[in-house]
């Protein structure tokens, strides 16, 4: 059993805790709440996609950073998690036996916790260069069984990490087969310039399965055909089939979605499930309102598909406007809105970009029908080793 230096719950009951039967207008702001059965709807809807086409789901936990969520995602089918830090992974490795930390981890205390991970686990891990091959694999034994699995980064049109020459990514794979500790796994990428507002999504998957296969062809001729071809995405996840080469998939966001979900076209608002509760705390400036969530509640991120939106959006009055953000105050424009708040109001508010949000918070608030109101520890918070 992995031993984590950190003080992780030991039981999903330990991490859910009643906090009172009163509705969650009682609880003090801010707070980021999450609506369980909305959770359980997307998580559903992505199983039932993958199961459906033959793909293997392996979702990654940045979205969340939690065991109760990392729980339901192995319940619903994942065949493991992924995850961005090996200091995030143990938060997974608790509950996962299968682990993808989709990130080059090749500094000496990342190797450390990979070490420590291999011991017990599957685990692989996401590179692009020979540096990162070559100091993995010289890395420091606990244990001189443990094997690190390794998938080549690519880049199929992103153009943030990952090797777009066929002849490297092929010489890549040669030199981690030559090497001790490690194995060549296969390969792995971020379409993240796929998106279903662009004209076409089919010619973008279409763009990216002729640089996959490229490299996939050049990879067999030279004996190393990939045995997982990994992809990610939560705007292109439900398009996946169009490159049938895909073994998994890696969607964090479609847990919770956000703004950017809904503007992009992959999700609707009643497929969000978290949303920042506030509180009106002063409108003495005329035109304007205060809320006391800033950004130490908030990403700073704008909307990527309309960045002149705004900080977040009020679902309950579509017209205001979160327009900026200080560390413990949200100001709200009210030009174009109805809404004439008072000192005390409480508002909703849809974040852009919701991973960095929940990583802003100890814990989350949760709500599931008639249930009590109930926290959900964020274990992984901060993790970024």
């Amino acid at each position: 059993m992995l031993v984590s230096p950190f003080p992780f719950p030991s039981s999903l009951d330990q991490n859910l805790p009643p906090v009172q039967s009163s509705p969650i207008e009682h609880l003090p702001t801010p707070l980021l709440c999450v609506d369980v059965s909305t959770v359980r709807n997307n998580l559903q809807g992505m199983a039932d996609y993958t199961s459906g086409h033959r793909i293997a789901l392996r979702p990654h936990i940045k979205t969340h950073k939690s065991r109760l969520f990392s729980q339901l995602q192995l319940e619903m089918g994942a065949v493991g998690l992924t995850s961005a830090k090996p200091s995030e992974a143990l938060a997974a490795a608790i509950d996962a036996e299968d682990i993808l930390i989709a990130y080059p981890s090749f500094t000496p205390p990342r190797l450390r916790l990979l070490e420590t991970l291999a011991e017990n686990h599957t685990v692989r891990v996401g590179i692009d260069s020979v540096e990162a091959a070559q100091r993995i694999a010289a890395r420091e034994l606990a244990n001189s069984t443990s094997t690190l699995g390794l998938l080549i980064d690519l880049d199929v049109g992103h153009h943030r990490t990952g090797i777009a020459s066929v002849k490297e990514a092929v010489a890549l794979a040669q030199l981690i087969e030559s090497l001790p500790n490690v194995r060549f796994d296969g390969v792995l990428f971020f379409p993240g310039q796929v998106l279903p507002t662009s004209q076409s999504v089919a010619a973008g998957m279409e763009d990216v399965r002729e640089t996959l296969v490229a490299v996939i062809d050049a990879l067999d001729t030279a004996g190393l055909r990939p045995k997982i071809v990994s992809g990610g995405s939560t705007p292109s996840a439900k398009y996946t089939h169009l490159i049938p080469e895909i073994t998994e998939i890696r969607p964090g966001t479609y847990i919770f979605n956000d703004l950017n979900s809904v503007r992009w076209q992959c999700a609707e608002f009643e497929d969000c499930a978290a949303f920042v509760h506030a509180t009106v705390i002063s409108t003495a400036v005329k035109g304007k309102a205060v809320i006391d969530a800033g950004s130490k509640m908030f990403s700073s991120d704008l909307c990527g598909a309309d960045p002149t939106s705004g900080l977040g959006y009020l679902i309950d009055h579509p017209g205001a406007k979160l327009a900026r953000l200080s560390e413990e105050h949200g100001e709200i424009e009210l030009q174009q809105s109805d809404w004439s708040p008072k000192v005390g109001d409480r508002v909703r508010i849809l974040p852009n970009h919701i991973c960095p949000c929940v990583n802003l918070q100890n814990e989350l608030v949760l709500v599931d029908g008639d249930q009590p109101v109930s926290h959900s520890t964020v274990d992984a918070r901060g993790m970024l080793h």
